[in-house]
């Protein structure tokens, strides 16, 4: 009798045992989800400018996308910027019969297209990009500049604007404010900073 009650004991602790130690492993399940929705909400309510730095998706791939669309159109001007909360390339371009608009996703899909009739008194200009600084070396003279620290460059366009051809890199912070510098694509030089507090 003796012994039926000590393995009886035996059972009943190995039994509570199990049962503890499932509730454990759930506790521990439900802890490390915790921080995982709680980085998601924070990630969700970040008012944080994104870095055009970030981005994958380089121009190049963006603009061919662009020139497999519509064969033999010139290039007049590419932007990186963000729109709803990503980052899309918007490309223009022009040939000889029409002008070209699209917008370009991060997963290298056309999410927008436009083009119409050329206006026979538009100056059309072609971005001449073997003749330029980069996009990297133009947004890394723009960090350099004094206005510009401890800022996000958040977008960037380049096209050519009275006979030059000239990125605008564009900085904020969390306190919305806001530096636009203009960078001459063929010399790499700093022309104008515009502070907008």
């Amino acid at each position: 009798m003796r012994q039926y009650k000590l393995s009886f004991l035996i059972i009943v602790m190995t039994i509570g045992l199990i049962a503890c130690g499932t509730n454990n492993n759930n506790d521990t399940d439900t802890n490390s989800d915790a921080p995982t929705e709680n980085n998601n909400n924070q990630q969700e309510g970040s008012t944080s400018p994104q870095s055009v730095e970030d981005v994958q998706l380089t121009p190049e791939e963006a603009m061919q996308i662009f020139t497999d669309t519509y064969t033999g159109a010139a290039i007049s001007s590419i932007e990186l910027d963000e729109h709803n909360f990503e980052y899309t390339y918007e490309i223009e371009g022009f040939d000889d019969a029409k002008e070209y608009k699209t917008e370009i996703d991060l997963e290298k899909n056309m999410i927008d297209q436009e083009e119409e009739n050329r206006e026979k008194d538009d100056n059309y200009q072609e971005l001449v990009f073997d003749d330029y600084v980069s996009h990297e070396d133009a947004l890394s003279t723009a960090s350099q500049a004094q206005e510009v620290q401890e800022l996000v460059p958040t977008s960037w366009n380049l096209e050519i604007d009275d006979g030059v051809a000239a990125y605008e890199i564009e900085f904020e912070n969390d306190n919305q404010k806001d530096v636009t510098i203009v960078i001459d694509a063929k010399t790499g030089e700093q022309l104008t900073v515009d502070v907008d507090d």
